[in-house]
């Protein structure tokens, strides 16, 4: 998988501050925004770790923080690495393929984490938004809950 060895989970936080009964109980707009964040890279052995912090915030209503170690094999991680020792910057390259893996599987246990703690799911769904009358007016992405 692009030189990925492993993804692991290995923190994760959750907090919801609106009780479930005031979420049902009247109608919520919840904003989902989602940031990520490299915070550290470094050498294990044959291996090269890049360490992801994923920050989902639900404004208002909760938050969800997980952080994953990515070990990329060698042949990814030792021109990374020396590349960013010597100029202080990791390859926007090694960053995108991280996240493009841990969007593509481990974000399933975000959404495991936010449907026990009854949030909406961490990634906004494309909801149609129709005109009276059946004309499609746009698509949007929002929290749907």
């Amino acid at each position: 998988m692009n030189g990925i060895k492993l993804i692991e989970l290995k923190r994760v936080e959750s907090s919801r501050t609106m009780s479930i009964k005031e979420l049902r109980s009247r109608n919520v707009r919840v904003n989902v925004h989602l940031s990520n964040k490299v915070k550290a890279f470094a050498r294990d052995g044959e291996d090269y770790v890049l360490t992801v912090v994923i920050h989902i915030e639900y404004v208002g209503v909760g938050y969800i923080i997980a952080e994953y170690d990515v070990y990329f094999d060698k042949s990814m991680g030792e021109s990374a690495f020396s590349e960013w020792k010597n100029t202080g910057k990791i390859p926007e390259k090694l960053v995108n393929t991280a996240l493009s893996a841990i969007y593509s599987a481990p974000v399933i246990d975000l959404m495991i984490i936010s449907k026990v703690m009854n949030l909406p799911p961490p990634l906004p769904l494309k909801v149609s938004i129709e005109k009276p009358g059946g004309d499609r007016s746009s698509t949007s992405n929002i929290g749907v809950m």
